[in-house]
């Protein structure tokens, strides 16, 4: 009897430390798991994604805004040469005649 009730307490603490060792492995599994789902790299794709963007705009915002003062230079031209040809249209004009030296 004493050797049953031995070998029951011997497969008692193996069950116990099997246990332990169970609990301890479902608890790398789930941390794996967490490291594993697809939030962490799609926000590292993310952040990378932007900083390009960002680095993207700023290397194209000096030609952007020489566009813009272009479109400036030109509706001020469009706008002189209007009032050019308006003046022209006013002015009489006196016939040219040939010299012939």
């Amino acid at each position: 009897m004493a050797k049953a009730e031995r070998n029951y307490d011997i497969s008692k603490i193996s069950v116990v430390e099997k246990t332990r060792e169970i609990k301890a492995l479902e608890s790398k599994v789930k941390t794996l798991e967490q490291e594993l789902t697809i939030d962490k790299p799609l926000a590292e794709i993310k952040k990378i994604l932007w900083a390009n963007i960002i680095q993207s705009i700023n290397d194209l915002w000096p030609s952007i805004q020489v566009i813009y003062e272009h479109i400036d230079l030109v509706k001020t031209s469009h706008g002189a040469i209007q009032q050019t040809i308006a003046q022209l249209g006013k002015m009489k004009m006196k016939p040219i005649g040939l010299y012939i030296f």
